[in-house]
């Protein structure tokens, strides 16, 4: 399924409140009060890579949408 239409599908929580963001070279995490999203950095600029994501513990991140 194309990416515009699975984030569509997902329930994600809305946009949080007092970003916190993290730039890794082409990489980003941006965490707020309700998501951890994902970002690389692309030709034609910041993609999200992943979103409705939650920490689990020492392992990856659970996302709900993920892409690359």
């Amino acid at each position: 399924m194309p990416c515009p239409a699975a984030i569509v599908d997902e329930d994600l929580p809305p946009v949080g409140d007092d970003p916190d963001t993290e730039v890794y070279g082409t990489a980003a995490q941006v965490r707020t009060s309700t998501d951890t999203v994902f970002l690389g950095r692309f030709d034609r600029g910041w993609r999200v890579t992943a979103a409705g994501c939650a920490a689990n513990g020492d392992e990856p991140y659970q996302c709900s949408v993920e892409g690359g």
